[in-house]
């Protein structure tokens, strides 16, 4: 809600930062993010493994304002 709120807050200001702006998304388990533990499909040897950095499309989506709504299952 904190993302949507200052997306909704920055586009009122006229900060408009482009067609994703505002809009809401679900990452892939798979997909690594900052400091937080990444499911990889039971890999015992990782299952506990965390990332320093965010994958390039989360650090994209964050630059151009997406909104994530949380995680989209892999089955």
């Amino acid at each position: 809600m904190a993302q949507a709120k200052a997306a909704e807050k920055e586009i009122h200001n006229g900060h408009y930062r482009g067609p994703l702006h505002g809009i809401p998304y679900g990452r892939e388990r798979s997909s690594c993010r900052k400091r937080r533990p990444v499911y990889l499909g039971g890999g015992r040897p990782y299952a506990t493994q965390v990332f320093n950095y965010d994958a390039t499309v989360i650090e994209h989506l964050n630059r151009v304002g997406a909104v994530l709504l949380g995680k989209a299952r892999d089955d």
